[in-house]
């Protein structure tokens, strides 16, 4: 496997995988909102650099993403992926099993699917988010 590490701070790894031509961000703890908005804008510019359109976001050593994050999500992060990717962009989020009990299993993210080309879907399982990232 060939990785590149393009950020390691104290609460996010992001890492570029050239063999499957896939971005995996991984929140390594809690974080408060001005951690998640760096965080995400970290992850659109390593995609951005890499061409990567192939995204997974393991989220499952943090909690849910609360209003502000969403509104955040919502009105910054998503146009901005729109801005830089005029294909689409696929994003497999990884959640814990508790929080995947408020939401049906691999159900299509709501928020996602309303930015056109962003497409996302929800899993507690690594295997089975990949297998759906690499049919792209």
């Amino acid at each position: 496997m060939m990785t590149t590490t393009d950020t390691k701070a104290s609460y996010v790894s992001i890492d570029y995988r050239s063999d499957a031509n896939m971005l995996v961000t991984r929140w390594l703890c809690q974080v408060e909102m001005e951690q998640i908005c760096a965080g995400y804008e970290a992850t659109l510019e390593t995609a951005a650099r890499h061409r990567c359109a192939r995204w997974l976001v393991d989220t499952r050593r943090r909690a849910g993403t609360d209003l502000d994050g969403v509104k955040w999500m919502f009105s910054t992060f998503f146009p901005a992926v729109q801005l830089h990717f005029a294909c689409p962009v696929y994003m497999a989020f990884l959640v814990a099993p508790p929080l995947m009990r408020n939401c049906l299993p691999n159900a299509p993210l709501p928020i996602v699917e309303d930015f056109g080309n962003i497409h996302g879907q929800r899993f507690t399982d690594e295997h089975l988010a990949v297998e759906w990232l690499i049919q792209f």
